[in-house]
């Protein structure tokens, strides 16, 4: 019986700081077309929380990239986990609702998890490092990568006992590091992140890009990400991706096709429509009215379209129970996971 199915739809998460919207009663109605939204409409919320390190917690950073001016100790070495997850249990009771079981994702990129990945733009972090190491007479790269290692995953640990029933997981990971071979040999070596997470947020960002690059960059983040939960995570941990629409970039269909149908076509959760507030400025009801005109003309008939096709094909094909996934992705995940998917012609699940 279809009306008692419980269909899988692939899902469009709004996460757009809109509040100078709301405050002018400029209504984007995106409830209409299908995109899920926080209730009440807040950036932080129930469907969606993307908590910047910057606003949770007492995460280790240098002010400006500078060695001279440490933030709560410069590096994970020299920072107070202890007082650091107790901060970060507050602010998280405080911003999240507590039945929530949305995404709840952690933005932490100021340095990267391994010693050896925090080059160009985060050097800095590698030569405070060897200054403490000379200080003790240590190894700058393994007493980084342990205390990286214990703020990240004990970050995640606690966030989930003070939120259970949400879905953590840091923005970014996993990335893609150089070809394949290479993405694999980095990310493995992280396998204890997915392990600790109970959602995992990429990133598909697709800025300067032509059809070709768009599609590869789409295609070898998710499979990554696909890898990495079939290898270390649960089956039910969804995988959704960060995207990107600025109130004064918006996409084309074309781009939505990568963005977000390709998304789809893959078998992931769901897209995160990320934007940031500094796009509403200088001019706010004007970037609002654009931003509704888009999601009315574009945005809105594209994510409704989409997400009604793939819940009638989870019905169809999949009875309500599973999602489906264009037949040679299904292939690609086979080789890079061993799922097995049956054997049907176009889509399967």
């Amino acid at each position: 019986q279809k009306e008692n199915v419980q269909p899988s739809p692939f899902r469009v998460v709004w996460n757009y700081p809109d509040e100078s919207c709301q405050l002018r009663n400029i209504d984007l109605e995106l409830s209409k077309y299908g995109i899920v939204t926080n209730e009440p409409r807040t950036f932080v919320g129930n469907e969606i929380a993307t908590l910047y390190s910057s606003k949770v917690g007492l995460w280790p950073s240098f002010e400006d990239d500078n060695i001279t001016q440490p933030i709560n100790g410069g590096i994970p070495q020299l920072a107070n986990l202890t007082a650091h997850l107790d901060q970060l249990r507050k602010d998280i009771a405080k911003q999240i609702p507590a039945s929530s079981t949305g995404y709840a994702v952690l933005d932490q990129e100021e340095w990267r998890t391994l010693y050896d990945l925090n080059y160009g733009m985060y050097t800095v972090y590698k030569h405070a490092s060897v200054v403490e190491a000379n200080n003790k007479q240590g190894s700058a790269e393994e007493e980084w990568n342990k205390s990286a290692r214990e703020f990240m995953e004990q970050s995640l640990l606690e966030a989930r006992a003070v939120r259970p029933n949400a879905h953590w997981g840091y923005y970014l990971y996993p990335q893609t590091w150089g070809d394949a071979e290479q993405t694999r040999a980095v990310n493995d070596r992280i396998s204890w992140l997915c392990r600790a997470s109970t959602g995992i947020y990429p990133s598909i960002y697709l800025r300067d890009m032509t059809s070709s690059e768009m599609k590869q960059r789409v295609e070898s983040t998710l499979n990554e990400a696909i890898r990495m939960r079939a290898m270390y995570g649960q089956a039910s941990t969804p995988i959704v991706a960060y995207t990107i629409v600025q109130a004064d970039n918006f996409f084309s269909k074309d781009i939505l096709d990568y963005a977000i149908g390709l998304s789809a076509e893959m078998g992931i959760d769901g897209v995160i429509i990320w934007g940031s507030s500094r796009r509403f400025k200088p001019n706010p009801a004007e970037k609002c009215n654009g931003i509704k005109k888009y999601v009315h003309d574009i945005l809105g008939p594209y994510v409704s379209q989409l997400t009604d096709k793939f819940t009638n094909c989870s019905i169809r094909l999949c009875g309500g129970r599973g999602r489906c996934v264009r037949k040679d992705y299904a292939r690609s995940i086979s080789r890079h996971t061993g799922s097995v998917f049956p054997d049907r012609p176009g889509s399967t699940c």
